[in-house]
């Protein structure tokens, strides 16, 4: 499964994927699921857990660009200027908020 649409909207962005699903998301809420380390923490070297660190995302987050990683994810460049995430495409279809994934 791999995204082969992606239509940015000012609040919303939804991918349509290879098997035709229209998966939908919220561009604040995405942002918000970052997993890089900077968003979400790391384990350093000898088992401590650094926090990430707590970011406000105001409503007017957008994506500014998509770069596929591999076979497997996008890097999306948000217009904060944050672009170290990897959203693996099983992540992208979990978040999904469409009314048939949200059931």
């Amino acid at each position: 499964m791999k995204p082969v649409n992606i239509d940015v909207k000012e609040k919303f962005l939804n991918i349509t994927w290879d098997d035709g699903h229209i998966s939908k998301y919220i561009n604040q809420n995405l942002r918000e699921q970052c997993q890089c380390a900077l968003c979400s923490g790391e384990s350093g070297v000898f088992g401590k857990h650094y926090a990430g660190i707590k970011q406000k995302i105001n409503d007017k987050i957008c994506p500014t660009e998509f770069r596929p990683v591999g076979r497997y994810g996008l890097n999306i460049v948000w217009n904060d200027g944050h672009d170290t995430g990897v959203y693996t495409y099983d992540y992208l279809r979990k978040l999904c908020i469409c009314d048939k994934c949200s059931k």
